[in-house]
């Protein structure tokens, strides 16, 4: 029993540690999402949050003396999560906002080629506006 009410405090405080953790990532969500705009303000808040419970989550069990040999994993799965999970999202595509300009220049490609037969043409003059290489298909 002595054991029990020496480790009871430890609880509370590891309790309170993820209670605070959980309302400060839902507190923070509103004004990212708010200061970064509609199109990726939602998602970099939730990610944000997520980072916020993570490390709440690790402090409130390394409070109540769970061993770091299990903390460090739960905080190193949370950061690699968060972090593939974005540049999955923003370097390959899956965001609305990067694909647009990749789809515009195709679109625009489309619609100036038409029925013709010069679509090579057109897709290397518009690549090639600057004028840096006079013969691109011989890098091709």
């Amino acid at each position: 029993m002595v054991c029990l009410s020496m480790w009871l405090p430890y609880a509370a405080l590891g309790l309170v540690i993820a209670v605070v953790a959980a309302v400060l990532g839902r507190v923070v969500m509103s004004p990212i999402a708010h200061c970064l705009g509609p199109v990726h303000g939602p998602m970099l808040a939730r990610f944000a949050a997520v980072l916020i419970w993570g490390v709440g989550l690790v402090a409130a069990l390394a409070r109540i003396g769970v061993p770091t040999s299990v903390t460090v994993p739960i905080l190193s799965t949370v950061l690699i999560i968060v972090g593939g999970t974005l540049v999955l999202l923003i370097a390959g595509g899956l965001s609305r906002p990067v694909r647009q300009p990749r789809l515009h220049v195709v679109e625009r490609a489309t619609e100036r080629a038409g029925d013709r037969d010069d679509m090579p043409e057109i897709l290397e003059r518009d690549v090639l506006r600057d004028g840096s290489r006079s013969n691109p298909r011989a890098y091709s």
